[in-house]
Parts: structure tokens; C-alpha cells; sequence
């Protein structure tokens, strides 16, 4: 019975080292979550700040979607640049052939 008690034990933290380890790892702001003030029941929005419940499901969706639009572009533009200065330096560190 003790060696049951035992393993359950060691089951449950591993289990509760889990689920922190999960916490840690997700316990920030996505880009492109609406983040709610408990105070207000209000977020910001590129019009400014809206009332919960005010904006349709399909203007939330619209809204996500140019979120991701954007950070997908700024993703390709870093992804760009960051080839564009590796050309540059492959160019640069080429030794001329004599």
C-alpha cells in the first residue's frame, strides 16, 4: 500500500511539474489575442478602445486577420533581410581569383 502511495505521489508532481512547465510557457500575451481590461470590459482596437461585446464575431475575425497579414509580412521582410545581408556577406568574403 505505501509503494502505491509512493507512486501516486511522484505521479501527481509530475503531473503539477507539468502543467507549470505549460504556465510558464504560455502565460504571455499572444499578437494576436484580444486582451480584455476586467476593469473596463474593454480592449483596444486600431480604432481605439471597444466594449466587450460590442464587436461582431466576424469584425474579430477580420481584425485577426490583419494582425497575422501584417506579422506574416514583417516575417518575410526579416526573413529578406536577413538573406540580403548573408549575400552580402558570402560577396564580401569571396577572395578574388588572380
Amino acid at each position: 500500500m505505501e509503494e502505491l502511495e509512493e507512486r501516486l505521489r511522484r505521479s501527481n508532481t509530475r503531473f503539477v511539474d507539468s502543467l507549470h512547465r505549460i504556465i510558464e510557457k504560455y502565460n504571455y500575451p499572444f499578437e494576436d489575442d484580444i486582451l480584455v481590461s476586467m476593469e473596463s470590459l474593454t480592449y483596444d482596437t486600431p480604432v481605439g478602445p471597444q466594449l466587450w461585446g460590442d464587436m461582431s464575431e466576424k469584425n474579430i475575425n477580420k481584425w485577426k486577420k490583419k494582425l497575422h497579414k501584417r506579422a506574416t509580412q514583417c516575417q518575410k521582410t526579416t526573413e529578406s533581410r536577413k538573406q540580403w545581408i548573408s549575400d552580402f556577406e558570402d560577396e564580401d568574403l569571396k577572395v578574388p581569383q588572380v
